[in-house]
């Protein structure tokens, strides 16, 4: 009944019809539409997680441990998403790396948990204890921790220090991932629970695309200044590079991991374009991968638990039986790989009309990365069909199963009728890719 009455509430935000914008603010936190919708997202993916679990044999015995672990992540998730304080912000963004450690190390089944722990840990902590300095530096300067009477000081010389914008920057960065510091990932996805695959690919990446997102809003930095070339030079090169290695992939939560650094490395683009355009591509992008990204991992473990190995070669044959469970694959990578209707169409869309504004080369990044998302998405498919394997463990997919991938299939496709509502810009061209875009105009 709770959870019934925070939805309702949250949901006179996001459907105004007035069409007014509405932001609320409490001491240091703030509802707007975009917040909003994170919360949401947050409650969605904790709810699917939740639902892939219930027949896990690992957490049988502590159920209501791991119950407790998912509701503390939640919580701290949405007060990251609502704080309009940095220092919060800062707390918040450490906070969840606590039971995201614990989901991996407490219900992962394989002994190199330990070692993906450590990596998880290692680049995420020590990337981000820089920011707590600069956090201090900068309130002795500004004289606030809140972001919107910082942006009063963007121009001044605190932020026109290129060590400044990489302390602030980096730990976001490291979190999205970006290419380069991205190693990682994959070895948390591997290691790691369904529950923690879903919540760090559905709503932790998001931290760091949120977080970028709300400094590149409140610093106004210059456009061309070496650290802006160099973000951009390698998520261009990180978007060509990560897809050309999914082709080569036959892990295949390695595979879905490596394509959520593809998709968040279009996302940081976005966001360090500095357009609203841009920003808004990035928040359509981070809504999509958080639906597409934890049904992708979700149905991996379903696929495990036949075959009781990751390699895509020996799960040949999977949907011969099972004809559910290859309908909702198709549908998962159909969303992956921005097909029609799908929201994730529409944020890579905008993001590659944002870019080109920059300059008409990126159109050879975006022709590549768009092709090469088609292939190792259709690679990943063509590995699933074929023949009866009799090696395979067939098993109907539980009705918990279905319940949660039905969730995520759903707003993945439905959410592009309701573009309009995810964010309250002003910009014509975002008003203009709305009103052409989506079902319902205003």
């Amino acid at each position: 009944m709770i959870t019934l009455t925070v939805y309702l509430y949250m949901l006179t935000f996001i459907f105004n019809p007035l069409n007014i914008s509405i932001t609320t603010s409490l001491t240091s936190f703030s509802f707007s539409q975009f917040n909003v919708w994170m919360m949401l997202l947050t409650f969605w993916v904790s709810l699917t997680m939740i639902l892939m679990s219930i027949n896990y044999k690992y957490y049988k015995k502590s159920f209501n441990k791991f119950l407790v672990i998912i509701l503390s992540l939640m919580i701290i998730l949405c007060l990251f998403f609502t704080t309009d304080n940095f220092i919060y912000m800062y707390m918040t963004f450490e906070a969840s790396l606590i039971p995201t450690l614990y989901l991996i190390l407490g219900w992962g089944y394989q002994p190199e948990r330990l070692s993906a722990g450590m990596y998880f840990m290692l680049y995420t902590v020590v990337s981000s204890l820089p920011l707590l300095l600069a956090s201090i530096q900068m309130y002795l300067y500004t004289g606030t921790f809140f972001m919107e009477m910082m942006n009063l000081y963007s121009n001044k010389e605190l932020y026109s220090k290129m060590y400044t914008m990489f302390i602030i920057l980096t730990p976001f960065l490291v979190k999205i991932p970006m290419w380069g510091v991205h190693v990682w990932l994959p070895k948390a996805h591997v290691e790691a629970p369904v529950s923690g695959s879903m919540i760090l690919a559905g709503m932790l990446l998001k931290t760091g695309g949120y977080g970028l997102m709300k400094w590149c809003q409140a610093i106004n930095f210059i456009q061309k200044d070496w650290f802006y070339q160099m973000i951009n030079s390698i998520n261009f090169w990180g978007v060509v590079c990560i897809s050309l290695m999914c082709l080569t992939l036959i892990d295949i939560k390695s595979l879905i991991a490596y394509t959520s650094v593809a998709h968040m490395a279009l996302m940081s683009l976005a966001l360090m374009n500095g357009s609203d355009i841009g920003t808004y591509g990035a928040k359509l992008m981070m809504i999509s991968h958080g639906l597409t990204s934890p049904m992708l991992f979700a149905l991996a473990y379903i696929n495990y638990t036949m075959t009781s190995t990751r390699n895509i070669l020996l799960h040949k044959g999977i949907g011969q039986n099972t004809p559910p469970l290859i309908m909702f694959w198709f549908l998962a990578l159909a969303g992956n790989m921005a097909a029609p209707t799908s929201l994730n169409l529409v944020a890579e869309l905008i993001i590659s009309f944002s870019l080109v504004k920059i300059s008409l080369l990126t159109l050879i990044t975006i022709g590549l990365s768009t092709m090469l998302s088609g292939a190792y998405n259709l690679y990943l498919y063509s590995a699933l069909m074929g023949h009866s394997n009799k090696k395979i463990k067939y098993s109907q997919m539980s009705n918990s199963n279905k319940l949660a991938m039905t969730m995520l299939i759903i707003p993945a496709f439905l959410l592009f009728a309701f573009i309009n509502t995810i964010s309250n810009d002003k910009n014509k061209e975002i008003k203009l890719f709305c009103s052409k875009l989506s079902f319902i105009s205003k």
